[in-house]
C-alpha cells in the first residue's frame, strides 16, 4: 500500500496534519468548524492532538493542528464514509508494518533479551486490547449521539458512558472535581461553553408552587464526563 497520508514523528509520538487528513477524508464542512466537531468527542488539547501556525497572521491556511495517530485513527473511524474506512485501514496496515520489523522474542537467544522483549510484547498487546475498548465506545457514542435529540439526563450519562457507578457517585465525583456545584448544577463556564443545558420548571406540591433545575449533558458535555473520570 503506497503513502495515503505523512505520519510524522515527533517528541510526542507518530503525529498527522489535521488539514491532511480533513482534505484525504473528503470532508465538505470547513476546517476549522470540522475540527471543533471532532474535539467534542472528548480529546484533549496538548494530549490528543496540538494547533501548529502554519502561516502568517492573514493567510489564508494559517493553522493547523497535529493529531496524535490514535486520535486520527478515531477520527477517521468516526467519518462513517469509505474514505474514513480507507484512511483507517491504511493506520492498521502501517501499526502491523511497524510491529512487523521488530524480532520476536522467541527468536532472541540471549535470555535477558528474550525476557525483556517478551515483556515488550506483552504490553503491545495489553495496548492494542485497551485501544479497541476505547475505538468501541466511540463508536457506541457516536450512534447514540446521532440518534438523540443530543440531550442526556445524569442517569443516561452513566449508562452510555459504561460507569460503574450510578448517578450519585457520578455527581459527588464531578462536585470533588469542581464541575458541579452543591446543588448538583454545572459550573456557569461550562454551560456557557456548551456542555451542559440546564431546564427549569415550575411544579406544584401540596398546593405550593416550586422551582426546580434539571441538569442534562450536551453530547460534548457526555464526552468531557466520560474523559475526566475515565482517566482518574
Amino acid at each position: 500500500m503506497g503513502e495515503l497520508i505523512k505520519i510524522a514523528e515527533s517528541e510526542i509520538g507518530r503525529v498527522v496534519s489535521a488539514r491532511e487528513l480533513h482534505r484525504i477524508l473528503n470532508i465538505k464542512t470547513e476546517f476549522s468548524k470540522w475540527c471543533s466537531r471532532m474535539f467534542e468527542y472528548g480529546f484533549i488539547e496538548n494530549v490528543d492532538y496540538s494547533l501548529v501556525k502554519i502561516g502568517e497572521r492573514n493567510a489564508h491556511n494559517k493553522i493547523d493542528y497535529v493529531f496524535l495517530f490514535d486520535m486520527a485513527k478515531e477520527v477517521s473511524m468516526i467519518q462513517r464514509t469509505d474514505e474514513g474506512r480507507l484512511v483507517r485501514q491504511y493506520f492498521i496496515a502501517c501499526e502491523k508494518k511497524l510491529r512487523s520489523l521488530a524480532t520476536p522474542s522467541y527468536q532472541i537467544e540471549n535470555p535477558i533479551d528474550r525476557a525483556k522483549s517478551w515483556i515488550a510484547e506483552q504490553e503491545q498487546v495489553l495496548q492494542l486490547k485497551e485501544e479497541n475498548k476505547k475505538l468501541q465506545f466511540r463508536s457506541d457514542f457516536v450512534d447514540v449521539a446521532f440518534e438523540t435529540d443530543g440531550l442526556f439526563s445524569m442517569e443516561e450519562v452513566c449508562k452510555i458512558n459504561d460507569l460503574p457507578y450510578g448517578r450519585n457517585t457520578m455527581l459527588a465525583k464531578l462536585r470533588a472535581k469542581k464541575v458541579f456545584l452543591s446543588s448538583n448544577t454545572p459550573i456557569q463556564k461550562l454551560i456557557n461553553a456548551g456542555y451542559f443545558k440546564v431546564v427549569e420548571q415550575i411544579i406544584e406540591v401540596k398546593g405550593f408552587k416550586k422551582l426546580i433545575s434539571t441538569t442534562f449533558a450536551t453530547q460534548k458535555g457526555l464526552a468531557y464526563i466520560y474523559k475526566l473520570l475515565k482517566s482518574s
